[in-house]
């Protein structure tokens, strides 16, 4: 069970609660897999810059260019100055066994050359967008991070800010971080589908979600609309509140969510009307109200077009309630899945 519960937090990262503890795990998860893949990154492209810069200063004639090399692949690491550091060495070597000017001026042009290629061709496309961070994000962070902490602060500033703008997905303490220095801030769409809810224009929500997605409900339009949109709720318009407007809105939502259509897997088409009904079940049991109820109802659109049956039990349901609703399901061993974490059962 435990093994089955993993693969589906794997597979649907955004689609768990939003309890403290699970948020914190997610966020935490989030900036570790952002730091990792840039790291990775930014390691393949040091080695082969690395290549490069030996077997040219070899050809220039440079001593001990293998040396160099790997100084200058540990040092690229250090934003901005970390290069020019392991430059200055076969630099002045260059200048101390030529008798002309021709070997530094050499050198001197490989660096130069393979930093201009490196940073505007390599770097962006190796490594992308996997900070999630904009490119004058990057050199706020790495003069404000050095400023603080100086060459500390230059060397860690890439993976803090990274660590600050994951955690505006999560925590409304740090949003400003996440609209201020992330590549995608929060999308026009977003707002425009927040606005629509709030003020009882469910048709024309349902005319921008058709325009975004074709009214077709997929784990990218539940990450980057659906979600969002909850934590707004939760977060930012009604914290911690019980009224009208926010049972509306939640109300409008589990309409369109029921509306909006699923692409069945084809294998599961394929499968024999008696054994898709033989399919395992998933309880999910919503803990902290309405919110997490549709979430649970994202869930369990999506699990049910792989062929996986679900129980969405109701947020008003008493624990007790639940219970014992449990014991009549007899959920089979693929999971159970809460949208609370366990230290809050």
């Amino acid at each position: 069970m435990l093994l089955e519960q993993k693969r589906f937090r794997v597979r649907f990262p955004q689609l768990i609660g939003h309890s403290h503890v699970a948020t914190t795990t997610l966020a935490v998860d989030e900036a570790g897999s952002k730091l990792s893949h840039f790291l990775l990154g930014q390691l393949l492209v040091n080695t082969g810059y690395a290549l490069l810069l030996g077997f040219g200063l070899s050809r220039i004639g440079i001593p001990h260019a293998l040396l160099w090399a790997v100084l200058t692949l540990v040092l690229r690491f250090l934003p901005y100055v970390g290069l020019w550091i392991s430059a200055f060495f076969p630099l002045l070597l260059s200048i101390a066994i030529s008798t002309s000017w021709k070997e530094p001026i050499l050198t001197l042009a490989l660096y130069g050359s393979l930093e201009v290629f490196t940073n505007n061709v390599v770097e962006p496309f190796v490594l992308g967008r996997s900070t999630g961070m904009s490119p004058l994000a990057i050199i706020v962070s790495a003069l404000f991070w050095t400023w603080l902490w100086g060459p500390v602060g230059l060397l860690l500033a890439t993976p803090l800010t990274v660590c600050l703008v994951v955690f505006g997905r999560y925590f409304p303490a740090f949003h400003i971080c996440s609209v201020l220095f992330a590549a995608e801030p929060p999308s026009s769409s977003e707002t425009r589908f927040i606005l629509l809810l709030t003020e009882n224009r469910l048709p024309e929500a349902k005319a921008l979600l058709q325009e975004l997605a074709g009214m077709q409900l997929s784990v990218r339009i539940a990450e980057e609309l659906i979600l969002p949109t909850l934590r707004a709720i939760e977060n930012d318009l009604f914290r911690g509140a019980t009224n009208p407007t926010k049972t509306r809105i939640y109300a409008q939502l589990r309409e369109i969510i029921e509306e909006m259509t699923l692409e069945r897997s084809a294998e599961l088409e394929r499968q024999p009307e008696q054994s898709k009904f033989e399919q395992p079940k998933m309880a999910i049991v919503p803990f902290m109200g309405e919110g997490d109820e549709i979430v649970g109802r994202v869930v369990a659109r999506l699990l049910a077009a792989k062929g996986i049956a679900t129980d969405l039990l109701s947020c008003r349901t008493h624990r007790s309630e639940k219970v014992e609703r449990l014991k009549e399901l007899e959920a089979k061993p693929l999971g159970f899945c809460s949208l609370r974490s366990s230290q809050d059962r």
